[in-house]
């Protein structure tokens, strides 16, 4: 097997070539679009089940509905304990990948097998990206000020199983994937954080740190030079408080 590996905190993805069917995991995830229910991966995993899949699915009525889920025991008959079928709904677009991927890493635990979309192009990468945002997004937790409780998070790894030849490809989505989600979970911690401890000393520190990165500048205005642009309605905001005021 091949790999990338991206290491988030505690959760790690990395692409993979494995073919669905031979891949160890705890749960192999296959994304099924509403109506779509004969899709090429569950028919492989289904024979090599007996046809146990296809009866699960038929069993609890499943569609590929957007937010249907349906977890199956492989029973040995597969590297992997389980397999999920996951739901998105009447159109595959990077948003319902997004949404189903966050759905899994809450319901799965463990190491997940994640089957990417198949295909090439602009909204293909969009779709591989969305999944990785789902993925870590729907793994978040603000814990600054609780003691983190035991199995909280569920997927601890994820591996994304794509083809041969898209793996250049989706390097680059994973990785713009991670970018995107990082800010989100930035954005999410600061908003998080009780109003005392995001003053506007600390934002302007955290606009300075993110400003090292190649690219980006940054100018921050302080109170006198906000007096000067007339920014009443700022520095009166600012009167109300010991620290003052930034842009």
């Amino acid at each position: 097997m091949g790999c990338d590996t991206l290491v988030w905190h505690t959760m790690q993805i990395a692409l993979a070539t494995t073919a669905p069917r031979e891949i160890s995991a705890d749960g192999l995830v296959v994304f099924v679009r509403e109506g779509k229910v004969a899709d090429p991966t569950v028919r492989v995993l289904d024979r090599a089940l007996g046809g146990h899949l296809q009866r699960s699915l038929q069993r609890h009525a499943f569609r590929g509905q957007d937010g249907q889920v349906v977890a199956v025991d492989t029973h040995g008959r597969l590297p992997m304990h389980q397999v999920f079928a996951v739901g998105l709904g009447q159109r595959a677009t990077p948003d319902a990948y997004r949404r189903a991927s966050a759905f899994v890493q809450r319901a799965v635990r463990g190491h997940v097998a994640v089957v990417a979309p198949s295909g090439s192009g602009r909204v293909w990468a969009a779709s591989v990206q969305g999944l990785v945002e789902g993925a870590l997004l729907g793994h978040y937790r603000f814990e600054k000020y609780r003691k983190p409780k035991p199995d909280q998070h569920a997927a601890s790894d994820i591996s994304i199983l794509v083809t041969p030849g898209a793996r250049a490809a989706a390097t680059r989505a994973v990785t713009r994937g991670e970018t995107f989600a990082r800010a989100a979970m930035l954005a999410r911690d600061l908003v998080n954080e009780p109003p005392g401890e995001v003053t506007p000393g600390r934002l302007v520190a955290e606009a300075e740190r993110l400003a090292k990165q190649p690219g980006v500048r940054i100018k921050v205005f302080d109170a006198k030079q906000l007096a000067t642009m007339g920014a009443g309605a700022l520095l009166g905001v600012g009167r109300g408080s010991d620290d003052p005021p930034s842009l």
